[in-house]
């Protein structure tokens, strides 16, 4: 009986960003990494609830030390990016190789035949 590979499934509780690198043709989540937050002065898309309320309280209070819940890590959501790669059974094939059939082959006109002047081509 062959087995069956299932994808792994997404760490409950963490949102989902997009890959840091794009899959190639052929390739599947092997994988879900957990990404530090960014931190810094200004990088406060991904703030907790608790970030958001000290952010809120300082701007409000003392707003020149209102950077603070940015630069702290702690203040940040962790989230989770998918690793794409080739299914268990390719790991050791290398990708899967695609033949093209049934392709139309192009091949440039003969010498002093016009291009436009399809009349003049006798097959």
């Amino acid at each position: 009986m062959a087995s069956v590979w299932v994808s792994p499934q997404p760490i409950p509780g963490l949102p989902v960003k997009p890959p840091r690198i794009a899959p190639q043709a052929g390739q599947v989540v092997i994988s879900y990494e957990t990404v530090e937050p960014d931190v810094g002065c200004c990088k406060c898309s991904d703030l907790t609830t608790g970030g958001l309320i000290a952010l809120i309280v300082l701007v409000l209070i003392f707003w020149p030390l209102a950077f603070i819940p940015c630069c702290e890590s702690d203040c940040h959501t962790q989230s989770q990016c998918p690793v794409y790669g080739f299914p268990p059974q390719y790991q050791n094939q290398g990708a899967p190789q695609y033949q093209n059939q049934g392709a139309p082959q192009y091949q440039p006109p003969a010498p002093g035949v016009p291009v436009g002047d399809v009349a003049a081509v006798s097959v």
